[in-house]
């Protein structure tokens, strides 16, 4: 999907080769989407200026990138460029999330628009949010792996889905898209688990295909 690919674009221009930034260089981050004009300029440009103000940051401070990967590798115990990367990805969204709403708001604005929710809707975001709240210990990929599986489990007990989505085709996954879209737009826990599996798609890494037709397990055949 084209908003998937906006953000792999996103993250990798501030976070490929060289990939190290600390809480002071995200700090910076923010600084420079405050000067954005986020309500009236389109998608694209909120996504040039983002990965404009990312390869700033990295061209113009070499030596501390240096020295902040350096840090991050000895933290993880390995110099392996990807996993410097995902440590970095990890830290670095968390960081523009807790600390800097613009940056929400910007990375909202890349996405689909917010769609209006119905009772499936409602129904399945509401159990995987409330399960976001119990994993809070878990990796994020892990934990992004975990919300998709539930999506797809309960949109199959939901008691409307028949009502809001009828005459579905095999293979139509726009119930699963419907609250996939919702829970970015609504849940901060669920899209920095997307974001972070979103990098590791990018990085070549193994990651979460979401929206996805569920797995059949025919009896005799597992």
């Amino acid at each position: 999907m084209r908003f998937i690919l906006m953000i792999v674009l996103l993250i990798s221009a501030i976070s490929c080769k060289e990939k190290a930034f600390s809480q002071e260089m995200s700090t910076e981050f923010c600084k420079g989407i405050k000067q954005l004009d986020l309500s009236n300029s389109s998608a694209e440009n909120i996504l040039k200026d983002m990965t404009q103000l990312g390869l700033d940051l990295r061209n113009n401070n070499p030596d501390k990138v240096k020295s902040i990967r350096n840090q991050i590798a000895q933290q993880i115990g390995t110099d392996d460029e990807m996993e410097v990367a995902y440590a970095f990805a990890v830290k670095f969204t968390g960081d523009l999330m807790e600390n800097c709403p613009e940056y929400l708001t910007a990375v909202r604005k890349i996405l689909p628009q917010k769609i209006d929710s119905n009772a499936t809707v409602g129904y399945v975001s509401g159990k995987v949010e409330s399960f976001l709240k119990e994993w809070q210990n878990e990796p994020l990929d892990k934990k992004y792996e975990m919300a998709t599986d539930s999506i797809i489990t309960y949109l199959g007990f939901c008691a409307n889905y028949s009502e809001n989505y009828p005459n579905l085709s095999y293979g139509d996954l726009s119930p699963q898209n419907d609250v996939h879209i919702y829970l970015l737009h609504n849940s901060d826990d669920y899209l920095k688990a997307f974001l972070v599996n979103t990098q590791l798609k990018g990085m070549g890494y193994k990651a979460v295909e979401f929206p996805r037709l569920p797995e059949i397990t025919i009896k005799g055949f597992e």
